[in-house]
C-alpha cells in the first residue's frame, strides 16, 4: 500500500481493499484502534477458513467477531492480544508458530482449533503503524493427528491415513481405472456417494471423459513417471449442476506385487483451489483498471509475472516483458538501487516504502527521462505463506515534486513581492490586500485602518474575515464572481472587480470599489491574488444626489409650456421632455439621436440639420426656425435654440435648448400689413413670454431651491440638539444637493446668452495653456505612467479656451491610443519657420509668411499615413469603442481652432510607430 493510500488513521481506499481482497492466503487487514482492533477486509481463503462471511466480519472488532471459549487450555485470545500490541509497541511483525484459538459454530459451541499466525506492520508517512495484516493456517488437522497417533498396522494405518486425509485421494486399477479407493473429499467433488467405488473411472464419472485426464492417467502408468497439475480446470456435474472447479494435483503410479515391474494402477492427491483461482482473477481485474502502476516480482531475479497496462506505460514496454527479470527489462536501473530493495524485502518479508524517489530512464533518442515515485515494495506470499515475491504499488509524483520546486522559486518570488507590496501599500490611500490561495492567509495594508477604522495587525489573515465583513445581501454575489475568476471561469479572465457594501469597525456600512488580478504558476493554477480597496462612498452618494437632481430637473421641464430637449457633446439627442411626446406622438426610441429630424417639415430638414451641424461645429448657439408635424398631421412653427455647456476645463460637455411654438407669429407675418397692430402685439406678448422664461429660470426657478436651502437651515438649527450624527449628515447633503441645482440652473443661464460669432482674442502664453491640461489629465497621467515633454512655447493672439481645447485633445488622443506594453511619451515643441519649407502646398499668401511651427508627437498605436486627412474629419473613428472610447469629435475641434486663427494642420505617422501633429500659426495677426 502506496503512502498516498494509507495517510491517515481512517479508511483505506477502495481500490487498496479490493486488492486485499482479490489476494491469496488466509489474511485480515486489521485497524489498530486497541483494543478493538476492528476489522477492514478480509481474503476469501480467510472467510472460508474461519466459517465466517465477509459482510459478517467487516467493521468488527477481531475479538467480537472471534469470542474466546471458558476452556482453559484455549489461551488464543490473550496470546493474540499480546502479540497484536507487541506488533505496534515494536513495529515489527510477530509470528505464533502454533497455539490453540477455538471457534463459535453456529449452534453456539466451541470447536478445537489450532494455528499457526503472523502479524506485519503497516506504516503510515510518519512512520507509525496503522494498520496489521493478520495471516493464519489451520494446522489442527496436523496437531490433532499427532496427538492421537497409535501403532497401527502399515495397511491399516495407511487405509486410515488415505480415507481421513484432509486433502483429495483416490486409487484407480486396471485397464479401465477401476475405482479402488476414494476418501470423502473426493467423493464431495465429484458429488459422488462411496457406490462409484468399484465402477470405472469413466463410467461412474462419465463427464471426466474428453478433459484429457484419461491421457495423462496412461502416461504415468506407462512411464511410471508423476504427473503434477497446477491450478487445472475440470468439469463436473454436482446436483445436476455443471461446474468449472480448479485443482492442484500429482499423479503418481502405485505398485502391488504379481505386477512384476509395472504400475497396477495411478494414485491421486490433491485439492480444490478454486477460490485462489477466482481470487487471481479478481485481483488481475483490478489490477488492469488500476490507474497506478502495480507488478508483481518473482524470485531471486525479479522475473515480471504480473503487470497492468499503467506499468507498461511507464515502462515504455509491452507484454512481452512478462517473463523476463527486471535489470532485462530495465538495464539502466543497475546501480539506482531498486533491485537491491526488492531483493532486500524478497529475503527479510519487511515491506519498504518511498517517498518522491527519483528513477531515470533511457529513451530510445539516447535522453534521459527522471521520473519520480512514492512506492510501496511489498513481499508477495502463496497460500502456505511463504514469500515467492515482491508485490510493487507505485504512484508517479513528478508533478508534485515539480510543483514543489515551483512553489519554492514561487516563494522565493514572494517575498520580494511582499517587499513591492510593503512599498506600494505605503504610497496609496487604499486598502490594499494580498492573498496567499495556496495558504489561505490575507495580508492588508494600513489604509485599511483609514478607510474603515480597522488595524491592519489586528485583522484576522484570512479570507473568511474578508467575506464575513461584507454585506449579506452582497456576499454571495460577490463571493461568487471571485471564485470564478480564481477557477479559470470567468470571462473577464485573471482580473475582477466589483462594488458592495463594507463592514466598517463602527459598524457601519461603507461602499467599495475593490479591485484584484490572480497570479498563476506555469501549470495555470491560481497561486495568489493582489488588489486593492478603494471608499466610494461619498462618489455613490453623490450620484444617488444628482439622480435626484436630475428627476427634478425633469419636473420642472415637463412643466415649461415649450419642447426642452438637450443632446450629448457629439450632438446626439438623448432627452426631450413630456411635451414632445404628447404633441408628436413619437416614442423615446424614435425620437433619440438623430430620430427627431423625422417629425420635420420635409422643406425644412436639410436647412435644420446643416444649422445644428454648423452650432455643434462651431460649439456656438444654435438657433432655427422649423415646423414640426403634429400627431394628427398637421405642421406648427416653432423657435429651436439651443446652447453649448462646457467643462471647467473648457471642454464641450453638452447642448441644452427649447423649441417655442411661434407658429401664430409666423402666421401672423403673412398678413403683416393688415395686422400690424395685431402682430405687435403678438410679438410683444411673445416677448414677454421669452422674459417671463427668463424670468421663471431665474427667480421662479431658484425660488423652491432658495426655499429648501432656507428652511433645511432653520429646521436644521431648531433640532439642532436632537439630531445625531448621521441626520447632521443628510442635512449636509440636502443643502449640497439644493447649492449644486442652483450653480446649474445659473450656468444655463450664462450659456443661453453667449453671442454667436463672438470671439475674445488676446495674447495667449501656450507654455501656461499646456500647464494647465496638464494638470487637468494628472489623474490620467500618473495612471498610465506617462512623460509629457515640453520645450519653449511661443505667444500667439488668439482665444485662451480655444487653445486650451486644442492641447487638451491632442494629448488626452496620445494618452487614449498609446501601446497597451509601453508607457506614453509625448514631446511638445516649437520653432519659427516660412511656411513653404515645411508645408509646399500652402495656399497663395501663406508660402513666405512666417509661422509658429507646433510639433505634438507622441509613441502610441499610429495609424495609415492614407488616413492622415480623414481623422480630422468630424465623427470619424479609425477604431471601434470596443477598442478605444471616444466620439471623433476631437480632432476636428482642433482643425477649428487651428482654421479659426488663420493656421494650418497636418498629421504625420506609421503604424506601431506613433504620430506628430504639426501645427503653423501665424507669428502676426
Amino acid at each position: 500500500m502506496t503512502n498516498e493510500q494509507l495517510t491517515s488513521p481512517g479508511q483505506p481506499e477502495q481500490q487498496v481493499l479490493a486488492i486485499f481482497e482479490a489476494i491469496s492466503g488466509n489474511s485480515m487487514l486489521i485497524q489498530t484502534d486497541a483494543p478493538k482492533f476492528t476489522i477492514l477486509a478480509a481474503t476469501p481463503g480467510y472467510c472460508n477458513t474461519s466459517g465466517r462471511t465477509r459482510d459478517f466480519l467487516i467493521g468488527k472488532g477481531v475479538f467480537e467477531a472471534f469470542p474466546g471459549s471458558d476452556n482453559p487450555k484455549d489461551s488464543g485470545t490473550h496470546a493474540l492480544h499480546d502479540s497484536l500490541m507487541a506488533v505496534i509497541e515494536s513495529k515489527k511483525p510477530q509470528f505464533l508458530p502454533l497455539h490453540r484459538y477455538d471457534i463459535q459454530n453456529t449452534d453456539g459451541r466451541y470447536k478445537e482449533k489450532y494455528w499457526k499466525t503472523s502479524n506485519v506492520p503497516v506504516f503510515s508517512p510518519d512512520g507509525e503503524v496503522t494498520y496489521i495484516v493478520h495471516t493464519s493456517e489451520d494446522i489442527t488437522g496436523q496437531v490433532i493427528a499427532e496427538q492421537h497417533a497409535l501403532p497401527d498396522s502399515g495397511i491399516e494405518k495407511a487405509y486410515r491415513f488415505f480415507m481421513n486425509a484432509p486433502v483429495m485421494m483416490g486409487y484407480v486399477k486396471g485397464e479401465n481405472y477401476t475405482i479402488e479407493l476414494a476418501n470423502e473429499g473426493l467423493l464431495e467433488i465429484w458429488g459422488r456417494s462411496a457406490d462409484v467405488v468399484g465402477e470405472p473411472l469413466f463410467s461412474a464419472i462419465p463427464e471426466l471423459e474428453g478433459q484429457g485426464l484419461k491421457d495423462l492417467l496412461d502416461k504415468v502408468k506407462t512411464t511410471g513417471a508423476p504427473f503434477f497439475a497446477y491450478e487445472y480446470p475440470i468439469r463436473l456435474v454436482r446436483n445436476g449442476k455443471e461446474d468449472v472447479l480448479y485443482f492442484d494435483f500429482v499423479y503418481k503410479a502405485f505398485y502391488e506385487e504379481g505386477y512384476g515391474n509395472l504400475p497396477s494402477g495411478v494414485v491421486s492427491v490433491g485439492h480444490e483451489v478454486s477460490d485462489r483461482v477466482n481470487a487471481k482473477q479478481k485481483f488481475k481485474t483490478i489490477l488492469e483498471q488500476a490507474a497506478d502502476p502495480i507488478l508483481i516480482l518473482k524470485g531471486e531475479d525479479m522475473v515480471l509475472d504480473t503487470a497492468n497496462d499503467a506499468l507498461f506505460k511507464m515502462w515504455k514496454v509491452d507484454h512481452s516483458a512478462i517473463g523476463k527479470t527486471f535489470l532485462e527489462i530495465l538495464p539502466e536501473m543497475k546501480g539506482q538501487g531498486f533491485l537491491e530493495l526488492l531483493q532486500q524485502v524478497y529475503h527479510t518479508g519487511e515491506t519498504f516504502q518511498g517517498f518522491e524517489t527519483p528513477a531515470v530512464f533511457d529513451e530510445e533518442d539516447g535522453t534521459n527521462r527522471t521520473v519520480y515515485f512514492n512506492f510501496t515494495y511489498q513481499p508477495y506470499r502463496e497460500a502456505d505463506g511463504t514469500i515467492s515475491g515482491v508485490l510493487v504499488l507505485a504512484s508517479d509524483v513528478t508533478g508534485q515534486v515539480l510543483a514543489k520546486k515551483e512553489i519554492k522559486e514561487s516563494q522565493d518570488k514572494l517575498r520580494l513581492s511582499i517587499e513591492q507590496f510593503d512599498l506600494i501599500a505605503k504610497a496609496t490611500q487604499d486598502a490594499v490586500w494580498i492573498w496567499n490561495l495556496e495558504s489561505g492567509a490575507v495580508l492588508w495594508n494600513e489604509s485599511v485602518g483609514i478607510n474603515f477604522g480597522f488595524k491592519a495587525d489586528e485583522i484576522e489573515p484570512t479570507a473568511t474575515w474578508w467575506y464575513e465583513h461584507i454585506h449579506p445581501d452582497d456576499r454571495e454575489h460577490v463571493t461568487h464572481e471571485i471564485h470564478l475568476v480564481i477557477d479559470g471561469k470567468s470571462k473577464s479572465g485573471d482580473f475582477w472587480m466589483g462594488e458592495y457594501r463594507f463592514l466598517c469597525a463602527d459598524g457601519l456600512y461603507k461602499t467599495v470599489l475593490d479591485r484584484g488580478y490572480v497570479q498563476r504558476n506555469t501549470d495555470g493554477a491560481a497561486i495568489r491574488m493582489i488588489g486593492s480597496m478603494q471608499d466610494i462612498t461619498e462618489r455613490i452618494n453623490h450620484e444617488l444626489s444628482l439622480k435626484e437632481s436630475q428627476q427634478k430637473w425633469q419636473q420642472l421641464a415637463d412643466a415649461v409650456p415649450a419642447f426642452v430637449w438637450s443632446a450629448t457633446a457629439d450632438g446626439h439627442i438623448d432627452y426631450l421632455n413630456n411635451l414632445w411626446y404628447e404633441f408628436t406622438g413619437m416614442s423615446q426610441d424614435q425620437s433619440f439621436g438623430s430620430g427627431w429630424t423625422r417629425a420635420l417639415h420635409p422643406d425644412d430638414v436639410d436647412r435644420c440639420v446643416s444649422a445644428w451641424h454648423n452650432a455643434w461645429e462651431k460649439e456656438t448657439h444654435y438657433e432655427v426656425e422649423v415646423r414640426y408635424r403634429s400627431k394628427e398631421g398637421y405642421y406648427r412653427w416653432v423657435l429651436v435654440r439651443g446652447v453649448p455647456i462646457f467643462k471647467a476645463n473648457g471642454q464641450l460637455q453638452a447642448w441644452f435648448g427649447t423649441s417655442t411654438d411661434i407658429h401664430d407669429q409666423k402666421m401672423l407675418s403673412e398678413n403683416l400689413e393688415k395686422i400690424v397692430a395685431e402682430r405687435t402685439e403678438e410679438l410683444k406678448r411673445s416677448n414677454a413670454s421669452l422674459e417671463q422664461f427668463a424670468y421663471a429660470a431665474s427667480h421662479d426657478m431658484k425660488e423652491p431651491i432658495r426655499k429648501i436651502h432656507f428652511f433645511s437651515d432653520r429646521l436644521k438649527g431648531r433640532l439642532a440638539d436632537k439630531m445625531d450624527v448621521e441626520d447632521f449628515r443628510m442635512f449636509e447633503k440636502l443643502e449640497k444637493a439644493s447649492k449644486r441645482m442652483s450653480t446649474l440652473i445659473d450656468d444655463l443661464l450664462a450659456y443661453s446668452q453667449i453671442s454667436e460669432g463672438a470671439v475674445d482674442l488676446g495674447q495667449v502664453d501656450l507654455n501656461k495653456k499646456v500647464q494647465l491640461v496638464l494638470e487637468d489629465l494628472e489623474l490620467e497621467l500618473q495612471d498610465k505612467k506617462a512623460s509629457v515633454n515640453v520645450g519653449v512655447l511661443p505667444v500667439v493672439t488668439g482665444n485662451r479656451r480655444q487653445f486650451q481645447q486644442l492641447f487638451q485633445n491632442l494629448i488626452s488622443n496620445a494618452f487614449k491610443y498609446s501601446k497597451h506594453d509601453q508607457p506614453p511619451v509625448v514631446d511638445i515643441h516649437a520653432q519659427v519657420v516660412i511656411g513653404s519649407q515645411v508645408k509646399p502646398d500652402l495656399p497663395g499668401k501663406g508660402n513666405g509668411r512666417k509661422y509658429h511651427l507646433l510639433e505634438v508627437r507622441d509613441n502610441g498605436i499610429g495609424f495609415n499615413q492614407e488616413d492622415a486627412e480623414r481623422i480630422f474629419d468630424v465623427f470619424t473613428r479609425l477604431h471601434g469603442n470596443s477598442e478605444y472610447s471616444g466620439t471623433g469629435v476631437g480632432l476636428s475641434i482642433v482643425r477649428k481652432v487651428v482654421d479659426s486663427h488663420g493656421g494650418y494642420i497636418w498629421a504625420e505617422s506609421t503604424p506601431g510607430k506613433g504620430s506628430t501633429f504639426k501645427i503653423l500659426l501665424p507669428t502676426e495677426p
